[in-house]
């Protein structure tokens, strides 16, 4: 006489090794297959899943796997030994540029990218002087510190850069031929357990794009706009004082927005204003403000006095088409940087 009716049989089934219960018919052939995994889940500074983060996985006979995130910001390591300890790390990433958020149990039918790669030993990098970076037209501390793995603030505040803050005040506004100095790379790890996922946050990326749109001196209010920067596409209205308010990514360099009920259209190059002590300066601000239709090239001319006595006399200024402090710093304080 067959056996039909079901039972309940206890077999390690879990992505750590333990055992749960689960119904199985008596006289059934199956397979147990134990996939031992860790993952890591990568979001940005704006709670969102990261693509192409790698992070390194390591154990503790000092050899290394490499992941990279997938299009859900999930990277994950499987086949793992039940009785290795491991630990993580955000691969070419100083440790200033991540931070755990939380570890939780793993997705059980989540896939990502496959670990068919082969573990390998670690690579001890040898320690190297601060590398000198030449700034160049479009760049800026955020697009500089993404390059080479840190967060913004880490490279700004690195006293090898002391005499570049100074000179230049604003970490998003750099001079083409600026230098910038970077130094190594700090390492950090987080222990790991199989059967965990790990949320982790990258600091820095992306980062917020914020512009005030204004006609005839007054702010567009509550005007449904369309902006796409390089290529990807945001959609959303402006708050009361005309301000677009968006993420993006920090090598991001050109952006097109649209006022949908008007078609109103407006070219943003991002990372391409130059310090207001520059002539170029003057002028993208003061083009930007609508006081001033020439060339951006750092040269003076006609064009350019005048926009500055337009300019002047608008903010009561005393008129002299000249450029002086006072003028400089009006500029600044209207344009907002």
């Amino acid at each position: 006489m067959s056996e039909t009716s079901q039972q309940d049989y206890t077999v390690p089934l879990n992505a750590d090794g333990t055992t749960g219960s689960h119904h199985l018919k008596t006289g059934s052939q199956f397979t147990i297959v134990i996939d031992r995994a860790i993952e890591t889940l990568i979001i940005g500074e704006d709670e969102k899943p990261l693509e192409g983060v790698a992070i390194s996985l390591r154990r503790d006979d000092d050899m290394e796997l490499l992941a990279v995130s997938d299009g859900k910001g999930i990277a994950r390591f499987s086949k793992l030994e039940k009785d290795r300890k491991y630990r993580f790390s955000l691969y070419a990433r100083d440790k200033d540029a991540w931070e755990l958020i939380e570890s939780t149990g793993a997705g059980g039918d989540t896939r990502a990218v496959p670990t068919d790669m082969e573990w390998q030993s670690i690579s001890t990098a040898e320690t190297t002087r601060t590398k000198k970076h030449i700034v160049q037209q479009g760049e800026c501390i955020s697009s500089i510190a993404e390059f080479y793995g840190f967060f913004p603030e880490t490279l700004w505040e690195h006293k090898a850069n002391k005499d570049l803050k100074e000179k230049r005040k604003d970490p998003n506004i750099l001079m083409s031929g600026d230098e910038v100095r970077v130094p190594d790379l700090r390492q950090k790890e987080e222990a790991a357990t199989i059967g965990k996922q790990y949320t982790v946050k990258t600091k820095g990326v992306p980062e917020r794009l914020v512009i005030q749109f204004v006609i005839g001196g007054e702010p567009r209010a509550k005007e449904a706009y369309l902006l796409t920067v390089d290529g990807v596409p945001h959609k959303g209205i402006t708050d009361k004082d005309g301000v677009v308010d968006v993420w993006v990514p920090p090598k991001a360099v050109h952006g097109k927005l649209v006022f949908l009920d008007s078609g109103a259209e407006y070219d943003i190059r991002l990372g391409y204003m130059d310090p207001i002590t520059e002539i170029s300066g003057i002028q993208g601000r003061l083009q930007n403000l609508g006081y001033y239709f020439g060339p951006v090239d750092g040269k003076p001319n006609q064009s350019l006095e005048d926009g500055i006595l337009c300019f002047q006399n608008e903010y009561d200024l005393k008129p002299t088409a000249e450029l002086n402090d006072r003028t400089r710093e009006k500029i600044l304080k209207v344009h907002g940087s």
